[in-house]
């Protein structure tokens, strides 16, 4: 099939971004190629895969700021990803977006926590979240 959106080169952009970025932490650098690689081996689409590692790229530079306390997504606490779940949920972005960014960190915690849901040591189940009509 014809990739008329040029997907692959959007996933190529988004991953080199994160590799020459300075404001992500070596860690998450590392843990976003990982990511986007399984989810690739998941045969999930290269577009999906694109907008996960932005959204989480803009999640893992603003942890820092949130939480003040140096950690990465990698080792983030069950504090840390309640701030940044009530941080998405009160941005400026549209709900669209702020589902979007809660799906992308459900999924990289899921993958990262060996696939049980969330209830890894000192991780918090990332909030289930649907739109509404109006939302929409």
């Amino acid at each position: 099939m014809t990739d008329i959106h040029d997907y692959q080169k959007k996933l190529k952009q988004a991953l080199d971004r994160v590799a020459r970025s300075t404001k992500l932490p070596p860690a998450d650098k590392e843990l976003l190629l990982k990511f986007s690689w399984v989810l690739q081996t998941q045969r999930v689409s290269n577009g999906r895969v694109a907008k996960y590692v932005n959204h989480l790229s803009v999640i893992s530079e603003t942890l820092p700021q949130l939480t003040r306390s140096g950690r990465g997504l990698g080792d983030a606490s069950k504090e840390d990803i309640e701030r940044l779940s009530i941080w998405i949920y009160s941005s400026k972005y549209r709900p669209n977006t702020q589902h979007d960014q809660n799906c992308a960190l459900s999924a990289q915690y899921y993958l990262f926590c060996d696939g049980t849901k969330l209830q890894c040591t000192n991780r918090v189940p990332i909030p289930y979240s649907s739109l509404s009509k109006s939302e929409k």
